[in-house]
């Protein structure tokens, strides 16, 4: 409640000084994306590895044998670690947003 009043007013003020309603407008639509893309991070799944697609994710990236060996298996789930894997309770399939 506070942001719209201080942005109405603000909006007031600036439109006495002739700017642009784009440039006005701006922040606020880059607020509303930046909202969305947050929402949509923290409700998707980040990528589970079970053993129903524990092959698919196996394909998906290449090993390289120097940081991702490609016959190891991660010690708590006793399932193979797909490269860029960790491990955080479920076996994730990569640590980007999690």
């Amino acid at each position: 409640m506070v942001y719209t009043e201080y942005t109405w007013e603000i909006l007031g003020y600036c439109q006495e000084l002739d700017f642009s309603l784009c440039y006005l407008l701006l922040p606020h639509l880059l607020l509303a994306v930046n909202l969305v893309f947050f929402t949509l991070s923290c409700l998707t799944d980040p990528g589970t590895i079970t053993k129903a697609n524990e092959a698919l994710l196996l394909q998906v990236y290449e090993f390289d044998e120097v940081m991702f060996p490609e016959k190891r298996w991660c010690s708590t789930c006793d399932l193979r670690k797909p490269a860029r894997s960790k491990h955080c309770t479920p076996l994730i399939q990569t640590l980007n947003f999690h």
